[in-house]
């Protein structure tokens, strides 16, 4: 998994904040908590005897994540590149590359118009008004609510998602969540990662024209 300094990723300080299910062929169901997750795959912490049951290199073709910051589940594929002791007692931390990430949010969505779709002088400062133009309330509990959240979150952010491909639009989605439901401690790496993939869908619609 060389993807430690490539991507940004979201840590999950405690169960409650995410977890993931996955089976290996014919196997039991494995249960884990998320320990963090990125554009180019996942770590989750589960029993040892779980972790016992796969080796460096196995492919898991359905690993089904729930990321507290997300209105609904991420399901991937991907390749187990690490195995390490968990600082949790009787836990292995898993490390997963994604080989494909299954999801609505990589669907190809009809950019909105909008009456300012050129990208001004100062991008960064552009791109930050318009998180500020988006008014989604971040304690909202009820799951069909937040799935309502993240369809109009994807309409307002539709115009640059549609830039990024397919690997990069779910993880936009997901940064755009994860800013919305993000104490301040997070806030800034979040912002950081928003605006390279802004840049990303900008460079990628300038050199398309």
């Amino acid at each position: 998994m060389d993807n430690r300094r490539r991507h940004y990723r979201i840590y999950f300080s405690s169960a409650r904040q995410g977890k993931i299910e996955f089976q290996k062929t014919h196997g039991e169901v494995i249960s884990g908590r998320l320990v963090d997750l990125s554009a180019g795959g996942v770590k989750c912490a589960v029993p040892d005897a779980a972790a016992r049951q796969l080796k460096i290199h196995d492919f898991v073709d359905r690993l089904l994540i729930y990321p507290k910051i997300s209105s609904q589940p991420i399901l991937a594929q991907g390749i187990l590149r690490r195995k390490a002791p968990s600082v949790l007692p009787n836990q292995t931390d898993l490390a997963f590359e994604f080989s494909a990430v299954y999801s609505s949010m990589t669907a190809d969505d009809t950019a909105l118009h909008r009456p300012q779709d050129t990208v001004p002088q100062h991008p960064s400062q552009y791109f930050l008004s318009r998180l500020k133009q988006v008014d989604l309330s971040s304690d909202v509990r009820d799951v069909k609510q937040r799935q309502i959240q993240q369809l109009r979150l994807r309409r307002a952010f539709s115009d640059i998602a549609s830039h990024l491909s397919r690997e990069e639009r779910w993880w936009f989605y997901i940064v755009l969540e994860a800013l919305q439901h993000s104490g301040a401690s997070l806030r800034k790496g979040l912002l950081a990662e928003y605006l390279k993939l802004c840049q990303k869908a900008t460079t990628a619609s300038t050199s398309s024209m």
